[in-house]
């Protein structure tokens, strides 16, 4: 299980396993939709990272943002589309 805080949200990714499919739980502050994870992040999510406004989730291999997109921050770049290993 990954968790990570920011200044007004938590966020955890609860791994796949017999029981579940692994996913994003978020909860806080509810400002920027930082606390409402899109539907693909709901199965599959290996680990997340969040800012104040911007959250980031890996998901096989890929980068997922959502959140208020400050400064083009939920525009994940092409080279992040797959092969990621780790966020932070």
């Amino acid at each position: 299980m990954t968790v990570s805080a920011a200044m007004s949200l938590s966020l955890c990714a609860s791994p796949a396993s017999a029981a579940t499919v692994g996913g994003v739980i978020a909860w806080g502050k509810t400002d920027f939709g930082v606390t409402a994870p899109p539907a693909e992040t709901l199965t599959g999510v290996t680990a997340v990272s969040a800012g104040t406004t911007t959250v980031l989730a890996l998901k096989g291999g890929a980068v997922l943002a959502w959140g208020a997109n400050n400064w083009g921050a939920n525009e994940v770049p092409a080279a992040a589309s797959s092969g990621v290993s780790r966020i932070a």
